[in-house]
């Protein structure tokens, strides 16, 4: 095989428990990654040497700076293959908006290399090269509804997600995560409820819009609000339009409404369009990056 092209999914975090931090300077978290059908497309290809990197939006690095590039290099020098790639990545996940679309893209990188070069890697060694290149790209590269824990990067299959149609709106830059956690302060409050969501959506055979509204918790909102006001404004649109549930992803900026069927997902993306400029109806999947 000399070339493949495969979606590169982004993700949504439907539950977000921040803990203490650890001697790694990381915080220890509790979240639920949720992969859905906003998609980039990725075309990786052999070439007689170097890597080349091209993609279609202009915010995108095209060097080692771009860790799908990262992840091209850490193929072929674990493999010690000499011939080169070329990398093309069509964006459609928003830049810098917290979708895991940079990390998604690497974990397309190393599924996309695993076959060309016919490697035979397992689904846990790519698992393992993944974590060498970011906390979040094994979870894209499994996809699915996934507990992640530590510092996102130990997975446990969850229970899985009905098709469920969400609507996300990107307003603003994307909020320091850094400064998001050194805002955010330890504290119990909160946590039984949050952890008794967890176990209650445990005992959901696959659960729906409704079920998924139940769920839905992150205690990084209230240090996030500091720095992203409109947070909360974006959360009150988004039900008054009709959403059965909102959320802010990860640490933001994306902030996502739960909608009861596609056509209310569509609804409620026309109506926020009038007042946001990036918005976008998408639906939860099933699988990763490359799948």
């Amino acid at each position: 095989m000399e070339q493949i092209t495969l979606k590169s999914f982004a993700k949504i975090n439907l539950y977000l428990k921040a803990g203490s931090k650890r001697p790694d300077g990381y915080h220890n978290i509790k979240t639920i990654f949720q992969t859905i059908d906003l998609a980039d497309e990725v075309t990786i290809s052999k070439t007689s040497s170097d890597i080349t990197l091209i993609c279609n939006h202009p915010e995108v690095p095209l060097d080692n700076r771009n860790i799908a590039y990262k992840a091209a290099e850490l193929i072929l020098k674990k493999n010690k293959i000499k011939t080169g790639l070329n990398i093309i990545i069509k964006k459609n996940i928003p830049v810098t908006a917290g979708l895991g679309g940079g990390s998604s893209n690497a974990a397309v990188v190393l599924n996309g290399c695993n076959r060309i070069f016919g490697l035979k890697y397992s689904e846990s060694k790519l698992e393992e090269l993944a974590l060498e290149l970011g906390s979040d790209v094994p979870f894209l590269l499994k996809g699915g509804t996934v507990l992640g824990e530590g510092r996102g990067e130990i997975l446990t299959d969850f229970r899985p997600v009905a098709d469920t149609w969400v609507v996300l709106v990107i307003e603003g830059n994307k909020p320091s995560t850094g400064r998001i956690y050194s805002e955010f302060t330890n504290t119990l409050t909160n946590a039984k409820v949050s952890d008794k969501k967890l176990e209650e959506f445990k005992l959901v055979k696959e659960a729906k819009g409704g079920d998924l509204v139940k769920l839905l918790y992150n205690n990084l909102e209230v240090p996030a609000a500091k720095f992203f006001p409109v947070l909360f404004k974006v959360k009150k649109d988004l039900l008054e339009a009709g959403a059965i549930g909102a959320l802010m992803s990860g640490s933001g900026p994306t902030v996502f409404g739960v909608a009861e069927s596609k056509a209310k997902a569509e609804y409620i993306a026309s109506k926020l369009k009038e007042k946001y400029e990036r918005v976008i109806p998408a639906k939860t999947v099933k699988t990763g990056a490359g799948s």
